[in-house]
């Protein structure tokens, strides 16, 4: 019964590096202002992530133990770090802030209409300004 007691106690000693090579993050941010998408939105010093998800949020010290060889650590000096910005080629700016200030050719199917919105707009811009469009399909134009 002993010879079995020491095996199962170096059997669960061998898992423990295990264990901890579990908790160990692949990057560290740390330094700066990081704004949590949590219930309350809070701003912590330091982010850990292990592929690809969080691991830990707070100060530097709740994520210095996942510190390990191989984990990346990015000091932010300061900077601010917010979550979930995708640039989806800001395509929602351009549609409600353009709109306004291009020319739209949007139904346009000849060369010469094309050029009257062009003319008309330019006409009553400041000099200097750039004429621009939107809205355009080339392969409607012969």
């Amino acid at each position: 019964m002993q010879k079995f007691t020491y095996a199962a106690f170096a059997a669960m000693l061998s898992t423990l590096p295990l264990a901890s090579q579990a908790e160990i993050a692949d990057t560290i941010l740390s330094g700066g202002k990081i704004l949590t998408a949590g219930e309350d939105f809070s701003i912590v010093e330091a982010l850990a992530i292990k592929d690809g998800r969080i691991l830990a949020t707070g100060g530097a010290d709740a994520v210095a133990d996942l510190i390990g060889e191989e984990t990346i650590v990015i000091n932010l000096d300061g900077k601010t770090v917010i979550p979930g910005l995708i640039d989806n080629h800001l395509h929602f700016i351009r549609g409600v802030w353009n709109n306004q200030t291009e020319v739209r050719l949007s139904g346009i199917t000849s060369r010469a209409a094309a050029l009257e919105h062009i003319a008309a707009y330019a006409a009553q811009a400041e000099p200097g300004t750039w004429v621009t469009t939107i809205g355009g399909d080339a392969g409607s134009i012969p």
